[in-house]
């Protein structure tokens, strides 16, 4: 019979989410994210969230940052 480890125990935390952990988090993007105008309607609802290697937590608001029209070729992907 194979063991599977629960998913908070496989990311490295010491034991489970409160049952409300994630709650008003409606999209998780794993990636880079630019402030593009055609994400606007979106204001106060996108964050970056960066995690340091000392785990160190800093939250920012996506659109802090100007917003741009063209993106680089870097950006442009998915």
């Amino acid at each position: 019979m194979m063991h599977v480890e629960p998913t908070w125990k496989r990311v490295g935390l010491s034991e489970p989410l409160a049952e409300n952990s994630g709650e008003g988090i409606h999209i998780i993007i794993l990636d880079d994210i630019a402030p593009h105008v055609s994400l606007q309607h979106l204001k106060d609802r996108v964050k970056i969230v960066e995690v340091a290697k000392d785990y160190a937590v800093h939250c920012m608001d996506v659109f802090e940052k100007p917003l741009v029209k063209t993106l680089s070729e870097y950006d442009r992907h998915g």
